[in-house]
Protein backbone atom coordinates (compact mmCIF):
# COMPACT_ATOMS: atom_id res chain seq x y z
CA UNK A 1 0.00 0.00 0.00
CA UNK A 2 2.63 2.27 0.68
CA UNK A 3 5.41 2.99 -1.69
CA UNK A 4 8.57 2.12 -0.86
CA UNK A 5 11.28 5.13 -0.23
CA UNK A 6 13.92 5.31 -2.43
CA UNK A 7 17.37 5.18 -0.04
CA UNK A 8 18.97 8.56 0.57
CA UNK A 9 21.94 9.14 -1.95
CA UNK A 10 25.47 7.87 -0.47
CA UNK A 11 28.85 9.78 -0.91
CA UNK A 12 30.07 6.74 -2.75
CA UNK A 13 29.68 8.76 -6.01
CA UNK A 14 31.31 11.21 -4.99
CA UNK A 15 34.21 9.21 -3.66
CA UNK A 16 34.84 7.88 -6.45
CA UNK A 17 35.10 11.08 -8.70
CA UNK A 18 37.61 12.18 -6.11
CA UNK A 19 39.63 8.74 -6.33
CA UNK A 20 39.99 9.26 -10.04
CA UNK A 21 40.74 12.92 -10.18
CA UNK A 22 44.12 11.60 -7.82
CA UNK A 23 44.54 9.01 -9.88
CA UNK A 24 47.20 8.93 -12.10
CA UNK A 25 47.57 9.61 -15.68
CA UNK A 26 48.19 6.80 -17.68
CA UNK A 27 51.60 7.01 -19.85
CA UNK A 28 52.67 4.41 -22.30
CA UNK A 29 56.14 5.11 -22.07
CA UNK A 30 55.76 4.85 -17.88
CA UNK A 31 54.42 1.73 -18.21
CA UNK A 32 55.97 -0.34 -20.66
CA UNK A 33 58.48 -2.68 -19.11
CA UNK A 34 61.94 -2.25 -20.32
CA UNK A 35 62.92 -4.63 -23.39
CA UNK A 36 65.02 -7.02 -22.78
CA UNK A 37 69.27 -6.36 -23.94
CA UNK A 38 68.38 -2.29 -23.82
CA UNK A 39 70.53 -0.24 -21.60
CA UNK A 40 70.50 2.71 -20.12
CA UNK A 41 72.10 5.60 -22.77
CA UNK A 42 69.27 7.94 -24.19
CA UNK A 43 68.21 7.92 -27.39
CA UNK A 44 69.77 10.86 -29.44
CA UNK A 45 66.63 13.57 -30.52
CA UNK A 46 66.03 14.08 -33.97
CA UNK A 47 64.86 18.06 -34.28
CA UNK A 48 68.96 18.69 -32.03
CA UNK A 49 70.53 16.88 -34.95
CA UNK A 50 69.08 18.71 -37.54
CA UNK A 51 70.07 21.65 -36.21
CA UNK A 52 73.69 20.54 -36.07
CA UNK A 53 73.62 19.53 -39.18
CA UNK A 54 72.61 22.78 -40.34
CA UNK A 55 74.73 25.15 -38.18
CA UNK A 56 77.68 22.81 -39.73
CA UNK A 57 76.80 23.49 -43.22
CA UNK A 58 76.06 27.07 -42.53
CA UNK A 59 79.87 27.83 -40.89
CA UNK A 60 81.31 27.17 -44.27
CA UNK A 61 79.51 29.87 -46.22
CA UNK A 62 79.52 32.65 -43.19
CA UNK A 63 83.74 31.77 -43.36
CA UNK A 64 84.06 32.26 -47.07
CA UNK A 65 81.92 35.32 -46.70
CA UNK A 66 84.11 36.80 -44.11
CA UNK A 67 87.65 36.46 -45.59
CA UNK A 68 85.81 38.35 -48.82
CA UNK A 69 85.17 41.32 -46.56
CA UNK A 70 88.32 41.02 -45.31
CA UNK A 71 89.82 41.13 -48.29
CA UNK A 72 88.13 43.60 -49.86
CA UNK A 73 88.75 45.75 -46.83
CA UNK A 74 92.30 45.12 -47.08
CA UNK A 75 92.33 46.10 -50.94
CA UNK A 76 90.64 49.27 -49.88
CA UNK A 77 92.98 50.06 -47.54
CA UNK A 78 96.05 49.75 -49.82
CA UNK A 79 94.35 51.08 -52.44
CA UNK A 80 94.01 54.49 -50.08
CA UNK A 81 97.29 54.41 -48.99
CA UNK A 82 98.55 53.89 -52.62
CA UNK A 83 96.75 57.06 -53.52
CA UNK A 84 98.51 58.94 -50.47
CA UNK A 85 102.43 58.17 -51.75
CA UNK A 86 104.10 60.75 -53.84
CA UNK A 87 106.51 60.36 -56.71
CA UNK A 88 109.69 62.65 -56.76
CA UNK A 89 109.21 63.01 -59.98
CA UNK A 90 106.90 66.23 -60.90
CA UNK A 91 105.41 67.27 -64.31
CA UNK A 92 106.75 70.81 -64.62
CA UNK A 93 104.18 73.27 -66.43
CA UNK A 94 105.35 77.00 -67.78
CA UNK A 95 102.61 79.58 -66.80
CA UNK A 96 103.04 82.22 -70.45
CA UNK A 97 102.64 85.53 -69.83
CA UNK A 98 101.69 88.01 -72.25
CA UNK A 99 105.45 88.62 -72.79
CA UNK A 100 106.99 86.77 -75.90
CA UNK A 101 109.81 86.43 -73.65
CA UNK A 102 108.32 85.05 -70.72
CA UNK A 103 106.53 82.87 -72.56
CA UNK A 104 109.77 80.18 -72.90
CA UNK A 105 112.00 79.46 -70.15
CA UNK A 106 115.55 80.81 -69.54
CA UNK A 107 117.07 78.26 -68.10
CA UNK A 108 116.86 74.45 -69.08
CA UNK A 109 113.62 72.67 -68.19
CA UNK A 110 115.96 69.57 -66.84
CA UNK A 111 117.56 72.26 -64.64
CA UNK A 112 113.97 72.98 -62.87
CA UNK A 113 112.94 69.23 -62.75
CA UNK A 114 116.36 67.95 -61.08
CA UNK A 115 116.28 71.09 -58.74
CA UNK A 116 112.58 70.03 -57.84
CA UNK A 117 113.39 66.39 -57.71
CA UNK A 118 115.79 67.13 -55.24
CA UNK A 119 113.64 68.98 -53.34
CA UNK A 120 111.29 66.80 -53.13
CA UNK A 121 113.43 63.58 -52.54
CA UNK A 122 115.17 65.56 -49.33
CA UNK A 123 112.31 65.25 -47.25
CA UNK A 124 109.63 62.39 -46.24
CA UNK A 125 107.45 64.88 -45.28
CA UNK A 126 106.98 65.70 -48.93
CA UNK A 127 106.47 61.72 -49.42
CA UNK A 128 102.66 61.85 -49.20
CA UNK A 129 99.86 64.14 -49.66
CA UNK A 130 98.95 64.20 -45.94
CA UNK A 131 102.65 66.35 -44.76
CA UNK A 132 103.59 67.52 -47.97
CA UNK A 133 104.92 71.22 -48.26
CA UNK A 134 103.95 73.09 -50.66
CA UNK A 135 104.78 76.26 -49.64
CA UNK A 136 107.65 74.89 -48.38
CA UNK A 137 108.80 73.43 -51.91
CA UNK A 138 107.68 76.69 -53.97
CA UNK A 139 109.37 79.06 -51.48
CA UNK A 140 112.64 76.82 -52.44
CA UNK A 141 112.72 77.18 -55.70
CA UNK A 142 111.88 80.60 -56.30
CA UNK A 143 115.28 81.12 -54.11
CA UNK A 144 117.26 78.73 -56.10
CA UNK A 145 115.84 80.08 -59.61
CA UNK A 146 115.39 83.97 -58.60
CA UNK A 147 114.17 84.61 -62.94
CA UNK A 148 110.76 82.67 -61.50
CA UNK A 149 108.31 84.94 -60.72
CA UNK A 150 105.69 82.49 -59.16
CA UNK A 151 105.89 78.65 -58.27
CA UNK A 152 102.62 76.91 -57.50
CA UNK A 153 102.59 73.60 -57.00
CA UNK A 154 98.87 71.24 -57.10
CA UNK A 155 98.94 67.45 -55.63
CA UNK A 156 97.00 64.93 -57.66
CA UNK A 157 93.57 63.21 -56.77
CA UNK A 158 94.13 59.59 -57.55
CA UNK A 159 97.89 59.78 -59.74
CA UNK A 160 101.28 60.51 -57.37
CA UNK A 161 103.36 62.90 -59.47
CA UNK A 162 102.68 66.47 -58.33
CA UNK A 163 102.55 69.12 -61.00
CA UNK A 164 105.09 72.07 -60.51
CA UNK A 165 103.54 75.77 -62.54
CA UNK A 166 106.13 78.39 -62.86
CA UNK A 167 105.62 81.42 -64.07
CA UNK A 168 108.86 82.88 -65.30
CA UNK A 169 109.99 86.46 -64.52
CA UNK A 170 109.66 89.14 -67.76
CA UNK A 171 113.13 89.42 -68.72
CA UNK A 172 113.23 93.04 -70.27
CA UNK A 173 116.93 93.75 -71.31
CA UNK A 174 120.41 92.52 -71.43
CA UNK A 175 122.72 94.21 -69.58
CA UNK A 176 126.72 93.86 -69.94
CA UNK A 177 128.53 94.71 -66.84
CA UNK A 178 132.24 94.98 -65.82
CA UNK A 179 131.44 91.76 -63.87
CA UNK A 180 129.23 89.86 -66.75
CA UNK A 181 126.02 90.00 -68.75
CA UNK A 182 123.43 89.66 -66.64
CA UNK A 183 119.12 89.14 -67.79
CA UNK A 184 117.18 91.95 -65.79
CA UNK A 185 113.49 92.28 -65.28
CA UNK A 186 111.04 95.26 -64.98
CA UNK A 187 112.54 95.90 -61.38
CA UNK A 188 116.11 96.02 -62.82
CA UNK A 189 117.11 92.96 -61.02
CA UNK A 190 119.94 90.20 -62.30
CA UNK A 191 118.18 87.37 -62.38
CA UNK A 192 120.61 85.12 -63.73
CA UNK A 193 124.11 85.51 -65.88
CA UNK A 194 124.07 85.12 -69.35
CA UNK A 195 125.91 81.95 -69.59
CA UNK A 196 123.08 80.57 -67.76
CA UNK A 197 120.42 81.92 -70.38
CA UNK A 198 119.21 79.01 -72.73
CA UNK A 199 119.11 80.40 -76.57
CA UNK A 200 119.33 84.05 -75.14
CA UNK A 201 119.75 85.49 -78.96
CA UNK A 202 116.11 84.21 -79.46
CA UNK A 203 114.72 86.63 -76.71
CA UNK A 204 115.38 89.51 -78.70
CA UNK A 205 116.20 91.38 -75.65
CA UNK A 206 118.04 94.76 -75.88
CA UNK A 207 121.72 94.44 -74.62
CA UNK A 208 122.83 97.61 -73.21
CA UNK A 209 126.54 98.03 -72.59
CA UNK A 210 127.24 99.46 -68.53
CA UNK A 211 130.49 101.88 -68.44
CA UNK A 212 129.86 102.48 -64.68
CA UNK A 213 132.12 99.58 -63.54
CA UNK A 214 129.91 98.36 -61.23
CA UNK A 215 130.22 94.92 -59.84
CA UNK A 216 126.71 92.97 -60.19
CA UNK A 217 125.38 89.66 -58.40
CA UNK A 218 122.50 87.85 -59.22
CA UNK A 219 119.26 89.23 -57.90
CA UNK A 220 121.19 92.59 -57.45
CA UNK A 221 119.42 95.71 -58.33
CA UNK A 222 121.47 96.50 -61.01
CA UNK A 223 119.37 99.43 -62.92
CA UNK A 224 116.70 101.33 -61.33
CA UNK A 225 113.34 100.16 -62.81
CA UNK A 226 112.84 103.84 -64.20
CA UNK A 227 115.89 103.33 -66.59
CA UNK A 228 115.02 99.81 -67.28
CA UNK A 229 111.58 101.12 -69.07
CA UNK A 230 112.94 104.00 -70.69
CA UNK A 231 115.28 101.65 -72.21
CA UNK A 232 112.88 99.40 -73.55
CA UNK A 233 110.73 102.03 -74.41
CA UNK A 234 113.58 103.66 -76.43
CA UNK A 235 113.89 100.45 -78.21
CA UNK A 236 110.58 99.34 -78.84
CA UNK A 237 109.40 102.34 -80.98
CA UNK A 238 112.51 102.22 -82.94
CA UNK A 239 112.04 98.17 -83.91
CA UNK A 240 108.29 99.60 -84.44
CA UNK A 241 109.79 101.88 -87.23
CA UNK A 242 112.48 99.06 -88.56
CA UNK A 243 115.60 101.19 -87.30
CA UNK A 244 118.14 98.26 -86.04
CA UNK A 245 120.35 99.49 -83.20
CA UNK A 246 123.79 98.12 -83.03
CA UNK A 247 124.46 100.04 -79.97
CA UNK A 248 123.08 100.78 -76.49
CA UNK A 249 125.63 102.06 -73.98
CA UNK A 250 125.22 103.57 -70.45
CA UNK A 251 128.43 106.20 -70.04
CA UNK A 252 129.81 106.33 -66.88
CA UNK A 253 128.72 109.47 -64.34
CA UNK A 254 125.78 110.60 -66.30
CA UNK A 255 121.97 109.80 -66.54
CA UNK A 256 122.59 109.48 -70.44
CA UNK A 257 121.74 106.73 -72.91
CA UNK A 258 123.76 106.94 -76.54
CA UNK A 259 122.72 104.64 -79.09
CA UNK A 260 123.89 103.68 -82.43
CA UNK A 261 121.68 103.57 -85.75
CA UNK A 262 122.44 100.54 -87.62
CA UNK A 263 124.83 101.33 -90.63
CA UNK A 264 124.53 104.59 -89.66
CA UNK A 265 128.48 106.31 -88.02
CA UNK A 266 126.55 108.67 -85.49
CA UNK A 267 125.01 108.27 -81.84
CA UNK A 268 121.85 109.53 -80.29
CA UNK A 269 121.56 110.91 -77.30
CA UNK A 270 118.51 110.72 -74.94
CA UNK A 271 117.87 111.71 -71.30
CA UNK A 272 116.76 108.74 -68.89
CA UNK A 273 115.20 110.83 -66.98
CA UNK A 274 112.85 112.40 -70.12
CA UNK A 275 110.07 110.89 -71.77
CA UNK A 276 111.07 108.60 -73.82
CA UNK A 277 108.40 108.12 -76.13
CA UNK A 278 108.91 112.20 -76.82
CA UNK A 279 112.49 111.70 -77.21
CA UNK A 280 112.30 109.11 -79.78
CA UNK A 281 109.74 110.90 -81.89
CA UNK A 282 112.07 114.01 -81.95
CA UNK A 283 115.25 111.65 -83.35
CA UNK A 284 112.16 110.32 -86.08
CA UNK A 285 111.46 113.55 -86.93
CA UNK A 286 114.82 114.98 -87.17
CA UNK A 287 116.16 111.92 -89.22
CA UNK A 288 113.56 112.47 -91.65
CA UNK A 289 114.05 115.61 -92.14
CA UNK A 290 118.07 115.56 -92.81
CA UNK A 291 117.28 113.00 -94.99
CA UNK A 292 115.21 115.03 -97.14
CA UNK A 293 117.85 117.50 -97.52
CA UNK A 294 120.27 115.03 -98.06
CA UNK A 295 122.49 115.11 -94.90
CA UNK A 296 123.73 112.87 -92.41
CA UNK A 297 125.08 113.78 -89.42
CA UNK A 298 128.63 112.88 -88.50
CA UNK A 299 128.93 112.74 -84.64
CA UNK A 300 125.44 112.63 -83.09
CA UNK A 301 121.88 113.70 -82.72
CA UNK A 302 121.12 115.54 -79.14
CA UNK A 303 117.52 115.14 -78.32
CA UNK A 304 118.03 115.25 -74.40
CA UNK A 305 116.59 118.76 -74.43
CA UNK A 306 112.68 118.88 -74.08
CA UNK A 307 111.27 120.47 -77.50
CA UNK A 308 114.93 120.81 -78.81
CA UNK A 309 117.42 118.96 -81.31
CA UNK A 310 120.83 119.33 -81.66
CA UNK A 311 123.21 117.41 -84.35
CA UNK A 312 126.43 117.86 -85.19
Amino acid sequence: MFKKKSPPPTNERQRTVRTDRSAPVFSYYANRSPRSGTSNRSIPNADSSEASATRRRARKPLSLRRALHIAVLVCVAALLVGSLLLSNRPTIVLIKGKDPAAQTFLRSERDYTRAAQAILGGSFLNSNKLTFDAQGVSEQLQRQFPELSAVTIALPVIGRQPIVYMRPASPKLVLVAASGTYVLDTAGRALLTGNQVVQMDQLGLPVVHDQSGLSIQVQDIALPSNDVAFITEVAGQLKAKSIGISNLTLPSGTSELTMQVSGQAYTVKFNLHGNAREEVGAFLATKQYLESQGKVPAEYVDVRVNNRVYYK
